[in-house]
């Protein structure tokens, strides 16, 4: 059932290069891997046992987390500096990058180096993988601006994620990593119905440079906080998988493609998302139909070898299906936002069947 780690593409796509400067990742010098005091549970936040086993991991936050030695952090820092020409503007002038994995190949080996991917496994009880996606794996976020939006209240579509500081938070007024002490959809109802979270149900590490945060992102509401006065705040983020193809995707459901060529950072007539969702949803089939291969029972019982086929073909499907649509505008986009995929989404998550075609033993005559 586990989606192998080896998945992610050799060549860089069109236009993309690694940048020049930047020093080269060896994990015996840059990282500095130690088990947080604090974490957080699913069963914490609220979440029903039914609910929890939707989701990959009993565990829900993690932090403050070591995760870089001071040599890790300078060579980070280094890199940064090396891909801020490729930095984009966020809506408020502030810079982004994206898609960091085909920037810098320093952070590339960083997010997918094993001995991250295995401390976060044993962290999260759960086998965990780099994201296959470039577009979703890589991201830096810095805050100057006051009052300015950096990331607003969300859960993710991605599996897990880290959010490494590379700034003092002792030095800055808000900026802060938030997430709610909660379940994400008591999380929504209240900002709903409040515009803002009660404090004593916010959670903020205090992480210093290349300390962070660890959350399930998607079962944890959370957001970049803004800043209250001017300053400087930037926030690294990695985005990772779960291994274990048998559990809901919520990729499938938060896919729509709009073009956003320009926060590719660098010129080039292909958008890399399009590719990368076909192989994305390829490597989870790839991992079903191996456990059909492995663990189909003996059985007569035709309509539950259909069902178990078609469950395994679904990532496929889904992903034909979301290319056949092709782009929408923004417009489109924000008008699906808001008719309620949240909501539906939601019903997605705690609905879908795990895909499980060990777990019967019908021998129903033929």
């Amino acid at each position: 059932m586990l989606a192998n780690t080896d998945h992610f593409p050799d060549e860089l796509p069109p236009g993309f290069t690694f940048v020049e400067g930047e020093p080269e990742f060896d994990a015996a010098k840059h990282l500095a891997l130690e088990m947080p005091d604090r974490i957080v549970t699913m069963k914490d936040l609220g979440y029903t046992d039914g609910e929890i086993g939707q989701f990959p991991s009993p565990i829900a936050a993690a932090g403050p987390v070591r995760i870089l030695s001071d040599e890790g952090v300078a060579a980070l820092e280094q890199a940064i500096e090396a891909t801020r020409p490729r930095m984009v503007p966020s809506p408020v002038g502030d810079p982004r990058l994206y898609f960091g994995s085909y920037h810098s190949k320093f952070m590339r080996d960083l997010t997918f180096a094993p001995e991250l991917t295995d401390f976060l496994s044993e962290l999260f009880q759960a086998p965990i993988a780099a994201h296959t996606m470039g577009a979703l794996g890589v991201q830096l976020n810095v805050g100057e601006q006051p009052e300015a939006e950096i990331l607003p209240w969300h859960d993710d579509r991605t599996s897990f994620t880290a959010v490494i500081s590379m700034y003092d938070p002792t030095k800055v007024d808000g900026g802060r990593f938030e997430y709610f002490l909660g379940t994400r959809e008591e999380g929504r109802q209240i900002l709903k119905e409040q515009r803002e979270l009660p404090e004593d149900r916010v959670e903020a590490p205090t992480c210093p440079p290349g300390y962070g945060a660890f959350i399930q992102g998607t079962a944890v509401y959370h957001r970049a906080a803004p800043l209250r006065s001017p300053g400087y705040r930037a926030s690294f983020l990695l985005s990772f998988c779960h291994r274990d193809a048998s559990y809901p995707d919520l990729n499938d459901d938060r896919t729509y493609f709009t073009d956003q060529r320009e926060r590719l950072g660098v010129e080039s007539d292909v958008n890399p998302v399009f590719t990368e969702w076909a192989r994305h949803n390829a490597w989870l089939a790839q991992a079903r139909l191996g456990t059909l291969m492995d663990e189909l029972p003996w059985t007569n019982d035709t309509q539950y070898i259909a069902d178990q086929m078609r469950l395994a073909i679904a990532p496929i499907e889904e992903a034909i299906e979301r290319l056949e649509r092709g782009v929408i505008t923004l417009d489109e986009w924000r008008k699906r936002r808001d008719s309620g995929y949240k909501e539906k989404e939601n019903e997605t998550q705690m609905t879908t069947p795990r895909f499980a075609p060990g777990g019967t033993t019908s021998v129903a005559s033929a």
